[in-house]
């Protein structure tokens, strides 16, 4: 199984939809349409474990206060029937003046924790 994820719309109301194959991808089909996140990363986990197939993509996500104010923070979607539906969305937001860079790779470790 193969996923592409696409940034679309404008930076307020962008989407990350994603594109699955399950051909190795010679045919591709829509899949999940999430909320945005830049820097993504999507990790399948392949291992034998009790996560097999649960995919997880997370990246750094632009969260606006009840004040208005722009932040930065962590966003991880998870899936647990391999990528044709995920769970509500988990952020971790900066206070203050700090900023979440790019996050950098997900990876499934062989006894199947996600990194």
């Amino acid at each position: 199984m193969t996923y592409i994820p696409l940034a679309s719309g404008s930076s307020i109301k962008a989407r990350l939809p994603l594109f699955r194959s399950e051909d190795g991808g010679r045919t591709w089909r829509p899949g999940a349409s999430l909320r945005y996140v830049d820097h993504e990363s999507l990790v399948v986990d392949t291992t034998d474990g009790r996560f097999h197939g649960r995919v997880y993509i997370h990246g750094t996500s632009f969260p606006r206060t009840t004040t208005s104010v722009w932040r930065t923070g962590l966003a991880l979607y998870t899936s647990v029937d391999r990528g044709l539906t995920f769970d509500q969305r988990i952020e971790r937001v900066s206070l203050g003046r700090q900023t979440v860079g790019g996050p950098g790779n997900g990876v499934v470790l062989s006894d199947g924790r996600w990194l």
